[in-house]
């Protein structure tokens, strides 16, 4: 049986297995992202995803299939972490291409600007 990996930087995930669920994740401070998964009885439910553009601006997609809709975000380097991002709830899904992660992060930022 394969491991799973991370679709940005193809490590193994880390797995942490629960009653209901199990979770999936990859946290890699070189390539600056974090990426995980949420799988409950076999079906994805959620998707999690911080990548950083070249400016350092962290920007966060969560997909939560299991409700049908996804949540954008965005946090600047230089502020505190105390300060809690307003979160932008959109209805619908889609399931993201991480071929392309330029792409991806310009879909995201669409998303934080027409919201």
């Amino acid at each position: 049986m394969s491991m799973p990996t991370c679709p940005i930087c193809d490590r193994v995930l880390t797995i942490d297995h629960m009653i209901k669920y199990i979770d999936y994740s990859c946290k890699n401070n070189t390539n600056n992202h974090f990426y995980a998964k949420r799988l409950v009885e076999d079906v994805l439910t959620k998707v999690k995803l911080r990548l950083t553009d070249k400016s350092g601006e962290k920007i966060y997609i969560k997909f939560n299939y299991d409700l049908n809709n996804f949540e954008v975000w965005s946090k600047m380097p230089d502020k505190s972490f105390d300060f809690a991002p307003k979160r932008i709830l959109i209805n619908g899904t889609f399931i993201p291409d991480f071929s392309d992660l330029e792409k991806l992060k310009s879909k995201i930022k669409v998303y934080l600007t027409f919201s």
